[in-house]
């Protein structure tokens, strides 16, 4: 809880209606994926010789059905500027629980003339071979809109650079001079999981006994089925000027939400049912100097300790900093006083 990231202010919450073993499981039991092509070196070679670098391509949506790991992409938006038509084949096979390698393949494209540039001169190339090999590593990604359809995502993926990230396509031009176009390091990125539906967007605005702050500060989040300690989801986030944070909600299924900051108490947000949010008010205590979920005397110790000093000196501590103000003084006394014997979670 000390060590917070901050996420630029959005609250993103990963739903799924049970929590896979692994990430592949995570992925091979979602609805689709989407992947977008960043900008990579490539080079032509054959009769004609080139060196070039990709554009910065769009987002993608790939088209997999749950329980697979392969799927079926778009070539023209993957590869905007060589002109590809039809769709290609991703055949994805887990390597380990956090990674796949997708074998790519696009018989559709056998065959066809695609204009290509060679310094600065564009020919015509009809298309005999289409293949690549993708290495893949999953992170879990707090769940979001897909930017490619607007469905619910939960993981992310990214090229495993230590693997092959391949692409290679021949050709021939005047139907006998061999050209081959290699991306010998493809750059991507993707996500994948969930269950294909959009998710539910929600505003989570936060409030405590004033003088004591909600504005600005970072709070934990973890997720768990309702009624259950099964975690489902676990990550950080940051309100806003209104002590606000958006957030997305995926799935159906009612789960338990637990929120903490420093120097506060843990609330937790039960039997919560994603579709039916709006608008969710969130109460937090503050009070708690030693992270034990109990406003006490250790607590009043801890204070005095810090007390009348600012933020950068050597006896400044940041946990009793109730009001954020860098500065350890009367009104954070005032708001441990006011939660002084409470005991969390709070419960809502």
């Amino acid at each position: 809880m000390r060590d917070m990231k901050k996420c630029l202010g959005l609250l993103l919450f990963s739903f799924a209606a049970l929590s896979s073993a692994t990430f592949v499981d995570d992925f091979r039991n979602g609805v689709g994926f989407s992947i977008r092509s960043m900008p990579s070196d490539y080079t032509i070679s054959g009769f004609l010789n080139d060196l070039g670098t990709t554009a910065d391509g769009t987002w993608n949506a790939v088209t997999k059905p749950a329980g697979s790991l392969s799927g079926t992409v778009g070539l023209a938006a993957l590869f905007p500027e060589f002109g590809f038509t039809g769709t290609g084949n991703m055949v994805g096979t887990a390597t380990s629980n956090e990674t796949i390698r997708f074998a790519i393949s696009a018989p559709s494209v056998i065959g066809q003339t695609v204009p290509v540039n060679f310094n600065g001169v564009t020919v015509n190339v009809k298309i005999t071979s289409f293949t690549g090999e993708l290495n893949a590593i999953l992170s879990k990604e707090p769940a979001g809109p897909d930017p490619a359809n607007g469905a619910c995502r939960t993981l992310r993926f990214d090229p495993d650079i230590n693997l092959k990230n391949e692409m290679v396509v021949k050709g021939t031009v005047n139907t006998f001079i061999p050209v081959t176009l290699t991306i010998p390091e493809a750059r991507y990125e993707g996500l994948g999981g969930g269950d294909g539906n959009p998710p539910t967007k929600c505003v989570v605005k936060f409030q405590t006994f004033a003088p004591g702050k909600m504005e600005d500060r970072s709070f934990s989040v973890f997720i768990r089925k309702a009624g259950t300690n099964e975690v489902l989801d676990g990550f950080s986030t940051t309100s806003d000027s209104a002590a606000a944070s958006v957030c997305y909600f995926c799935g159906t299924s009612p789960v338990d939400i637990e929120f903490g900051t420093v120097g506060g108490l843990t609330t937790i947000w039960k039997n919560v049912t994603p579709a039916a949010l709006q608008t969710q008010l969130i109460t937090m205590a503050l009070g708690d100097a030693d992270g034990d979920n109990y406003v006490g005397s250790d607590d009043y110790l801890a204070l005095n300790a810090a007390f009348d000093t600012n933020a950068g000196d050597d006896d400044f501590n940041d946990q009793v900093d109730f009001n954020l103000d860098g500065y350890i003084g009367s009104d954070d006394y005032l708001v441990l006083n006011h939660y002084f014997d409470t005991t969390g979670p709070l419960i809502q």
